[in-house]
């Protein structure tokens, strides 16, 4: 069986991985089990558990919104092996056919660029990026982080990682969340795909660029003034030129 390499979707938390996910989807790769509001296949987000229960010695959400981790931790791809038995036990329960297109994303991947090149090394690794500020609003939002400062930092750190290890990837593709419909067409080239007109479409549609920040029904009132403060710190902060 000719199994083809992965689409790894890469960047930071709130960059736009998710989007990314559903475009591909959209465009016929297949996305494994995502059955959690992240979109991020049960497979991978476990090995990413995994990981970071091996190398860290606090608990998941501490350890990945963590600054001294994320600028300090070097992956040095020792448990290389350890990843292999893990997809060897339970990779085709999430993508029981991988000679078709099929993608996955964890943003906590970025932490361990050695070792996924070294286990795909013909993967295209799709990397998307996005305004500062916007991801700073989301994580702020999402109270990953108080200060927009230390949430645009974050990003910051983890884009910085990705790019530093770009000379390893084989196969790389950079796209904007400004831009992406633009860069649609790079990304269907690269990943091998062929959506056909109909599909290009609806992927277009589906690219959501501001989505709205009013007063929602849905949401507490509490959760409403929490969006309407933080949206106003990020239109300070984008008048004072993202200090």
């Amino acid at each position: 069986m000719n199994e083809r390499p992965p689409i790894v979707v890469l960047g930071a938390n709130h960059a736009g991985t998710r989007l990314v996910v559903d475009i591909l989807r959209t465009l016929g790769s297949a996305a494994g089990r995502i059955d959690n509001e992240w979109l991020e296949d049960e497979t991978f987000l476990e090995i990413h558990r995994r990981l970071i229960g091996r190398v860290a010695g606090k608990g998941w959400t501490d350890t990945i919104f963590d600054m001294e981790f994320v600028q300090s931790y070097r992956d040095d791809a020792r448990l290389v092996p350890e990843m292999r038995d893990w997809l060897a036990q339970s990779l085709s329960d999430s993508f029981p056919d991988r000679t078709a297109p099929w993608h996955w994303k964890c943003p906590t991947a970025v932490m361990f660029l050695p070792s996924w090149t070294e286990i795909f090394p013909e993967a295209l690794f799709v990397h998307i990026e996005r305004d500062s500020t916007e991801v700073a609003r989301s994580l702020v939002r999402r109270r990953q982080f108080l200060g927009f400062g230390r949430a645009a930092a974050f990003y910051e750190a983890m884009n910085r990682r990705i790019l530093e290890a770009r000379g390893t990837m084989k196969n790389y593709v950079r796209l904007s969340m400004e831009s992406l419909g633009d860069g649609l067409p790079a990304l269907v080239e690269m990943a091998g795909l062929d959506p056909g007109q109909e599909a290009l479409l609806r992927a277009r549609r589906g690219i959501r660029l501001d989505p709205a920040r009013g007063w929602r029904a849905d949401r507490s009132v509490l959760g409403n003034l929490w969006e309407a403060a933080t949206n106003a710190r990020a239109a300070v902060r984008g008048r004072n030129g993202k200090r």
